[in-house]
């Protein structure tokens, strides 16, 4: 089982288990579902450190999730006349590849955020420390228990409300924030001071990493999406603990996505009106039944201990060594000897089948493939279908497989017409032959063909039937060898079909350059005609 599988697999479990609770907590304020996901989305950045620093206490087969054995892979197998891509080497670990370009990509567009960001946030103007703005802000602070002095600053353009920075967090308000009245300041200063009070640009960094890391994984997507809902809702509950009316205060959140319109994307701060939730935050700030306590110690606990936990069990659960599994390996060659490459080799056993090319030397190797009964098999345009004997693949255990192409058969087919009084036999074919061949095979083709005279006697008794004729093609194109090969046939129709063929030339098979003999099968059907 690769590494990616194994964390995919792992963070399954861990958002799993996350979902179900927030399910469970459903009645619970938004604060206690906020750190669920929060404890979940960690949860998942410690994963690949936790598999490295745990024992392995529990290990699953290897071969239940393993990456497919073939080294030289191909999903669907080509036809094998068509000429396959030459396999470069050892198999590529595409998919280590393609989990670190997106990875990369996702947090190179995080870090962007930031920067735009930042950019914004020192192209505005910073309010005066005597402002009456920072003494509603001084103010709100001690009301909610944060015990810090928060920067405020006011931006050139129409960006939302919003926090940013850990270290030091900064709220940004807009330059429309000039014009508004008194209470409304109020009410933007205190949901941006319970964002900071919470740690929320902290917990959503997080999140933003953890979906670089999880880029494959809808379901961290889902949770990173729960987390942002959640935040807000629980920002939400604590401007209307303070005495908020619910309807104004909806109706301000309204006001402000309508009037603002960010100049750059700012998803990577904590704005405080987005379109993508502010339908269902306006339902739940409406909704007086709902439970709108702050998050208590015992909460946030018993998530952190419960996501620690499940950290802890899946790390100590690993894929199993490979040591259940055997390699079936070995060269394809002609019966000259020469190695042949570009053959596409598979083996079968009751569970499916492998496919795999042979490289430039001919060679091919299945690794990685669970104990059990196996069934080689090699094709390449030109040559025979090679169908090895059953292999017993044991544990650790390297089969060797060695194979041989053979050539395959020629055959031509002559029709021959006579005069018919009535009757009309039957007749059958015949059964190939192997030859000696090379990788290069230039097929043989028919240069000078005497055509069979219907015997008359045959023609007179109304005899009509097929002769199948076995012959080798010779190295200059003659005909040696020749002889009937089905065992009921006429005598003078066989005379007649022997007596023309024997008079046939072909130009020779060659085999890498080199002419050789190839056997041929010729079909001469003897037919009346009223």
């Amino acid at each position: 089982m690769n590494w990616i599988g194994e964390m995919a697999l792992k963070s399954t479990v861990v958002l799993a288990v996350a979902s179900l609770a927030a399910f469970g907590l459903r009645r619970a304020p938004a604060a206690a579902r906020h750190m669920v996901w929060t404890a979940a989305l960690t949860a998942l950045l410690f994963l690949p450190l936790a598999r490295f620093l745990t024992p392995r206490i529990v290990e699953v087969p290897a071969a239940i999730l393993s990456a497919s054995p073939a080294v030289f892979q191909a999903a669907s197998p080509a036809p094998v006349s068509a000429d396959p891509p030459a396999p470069a080497g050892p198999r590529v670990r595409w998919e280590l590849f393609a989990w670190g370009a997106g990875a990369l990509f996702m947090t190179l567009r995080a870090i962007a955020g930031l920067v735009r960001i930042r950019r914004l946030s020192r192209n505005s103007k910073v309010v005066p420390r005597n402002s009456p703005w920072n003494a509603i802000a001084a103010d709100l602070a001690r009301s909610i228990g944060l015990r810090r002095q928060v920067p405020l600053r006011v931006a050139r353009g129409g960006v939302m409300p919003m926090t940013w920075g850990s270290i030091k967090p900064e709220i940004v308000l807009p330059a429309s924030a000039g014009s508004w009245s008194e209470a409304r300041l109020r009410v933007v200063l205190l949901h941006e001071l319970i964002h900071v009070k919470r740690g929320d640009f902290l917990t959503q960094s997080l999140a933003r990493f953890a979906c670089a890391c999880y880029w494959f994984h809808p379901l961290a997507w889902f949770a990173a999406g729960q987390l942002r809902l959640e935040r807000e809702r629980a920002c939400d509950d604590g401007v209307l603990r303070s005495g908020e009316d619910g309807p104004g205060y909806a109706q301000l959140l309204l006001d402000l996505a309508k009037s603002l319109r960010p100049e750059v994307n700012l998803a990577a701060a904590v704005g405080m009106a987005q379109f993508s939730n502010l339908e269902d935050r306006v339902m739940n700030i409406l909704d007086k039944n709902k439970n709108r306590r702050p998050l208590s110690w015992r909460v946030a606990g018993m998530a952190g201990l419960t996501a620690l936990a499940v950290v802890l069990a899946l790390s100590a659960v690993h894929a199993g060594a490979q040591s259940a599994s055997g390699v079936i390996a070995g060269v394809v060659r002609d019966i000259s000897g020469a190695t042949v490459p570009k053959t596409a080799v598979t083996v079968r056993s009751p569970a499916g089948k492998e496919m795999a090319w042979t490289n430039d030397a001919g060679e091919f190797r299945f690794p990685n493939l669970p104990q059990g009964d196996y069934k080689v098999t090699a094709a390449k345009g030109g040559f025979a279908l090679y169908e090895g004997k059953p292999v017993s693949l044991r544990s650790n255990a390297v089969e060797r497989v060695d194979v041989t192409l053979e050539m395959g058969r020629v055959s031509e087919m002559v029709e021959v017409v006579g005069k018919a009084p009535a009757r009309v036999p039957l007749s059958q074919n015949g059964a190939p032959r192997r030859i000696r061949v090379g990788g290069d095979v230039q097929a043989t083709k028919l240069i000078r063909q005497t055509s069979p005279v219907y015997p008359e006697k045959a023609q007179r008794e109304g005899v009509e039937g097929a002769v199948i004729i076995d012959a080798v093609i010779l190295v200059d194109g003659s005909l040696g060898g020749v002889r009937t090969a089905n065992a009921v046939v006429n005598p003078d129709l066989a005379a007649a079909a022997l007596d023309a063929v024997k008079q046939w030339r072909y130009q020779p098979t060659l085999l890498n350059g080199v002419p050789v003999e190839v056997i041929t099968t010729i079909t001469v059907n003897f037919r009346l005609a009223p």
